[in-house]
């Protein structure tokens, strides 16, 4: 069939993968160094070797941000939502590059990101509890609050999530004693 792309054999993917990790551990190195347009570089590189490799993928989406080419690195981050589930620490990358919004103060992509990965893995906790912090910082406190009470069943004893829904109660106003029941009673005592 012409014009139909031949799958690459075993062998070439795997070289493919080993020359992409080696351009991302280069780009870490260069980084080291101060060198930032060889970082930069290596991670471009890493991504034409292996464009589903997802550690480089949250790298250069980063540095897009960074460098205040928003609509490339949401591209970047958002292309982690359509990569295998298989993919090895996919869950924690994603939610590498949220905490990553939000440190940056980009809480409206933080909580669009969020909403994706909520969506396509609903049982992942961080997801849910990125998502409530982020729209809480957006002012959406309903939203804020619903994640939170998504995130506890799912891991009932944490208390982390736990004081995230007393904040995101508190941040609507409506830490009152009727709303102190379902606090206390997600909390496990340790």
């Amino acid at each position: 069939m012409k014009g139909t792309p031949l799958k690459q054999p075993r062998r070439v993917r795997k070289r493919g993968s080993f020359f992409a990790e080696a351009a991302y551990a280069e780009s870490i190195f260069r980084t080291g160094l101060g060198d930032i347009g060889g970082a930069v570089s290596a991670l471009q590189r890493a991504l034409k070797l292996a464009p589903t490799y997802a550690p480089a993928i949250l790298s250069l989406g980063s540095v897009e941000y960074q460098r205040g080419r928003r609509a490339e690195g949401q591209r970047l981050f958002h292309s982690l939502l359509s990569l295998p589930k298989s993919t090895p620490d996919l869950c924690e990358i994603i939610d590498e590059a949220g905490r990553f919004l939000i440190q940056m103060g980009a809480y409206g992509d933080g909580l669009a990101l969020y909403g994706a990965a909520v969506d396509r893995w609903p049982a992942v906790a961080a997801f849910h509890q990125g998502r409530g912090c982020c729209a809480g910082h957006e002012g959406i406190h309903a939203e804020a609050i619903a994640a939170s009470e998504r995130a506890l069943p799912i891991e009932p004893g944490s208390q982390e999530l736990v004081n995230d829904l007393g904040w995101c109660l508190y941040e609507a106003g409506r830490l009152e004693e009727e709303e102190l029941p379902r606090v206390r009673s997600a909390r496990v005592l340790r």
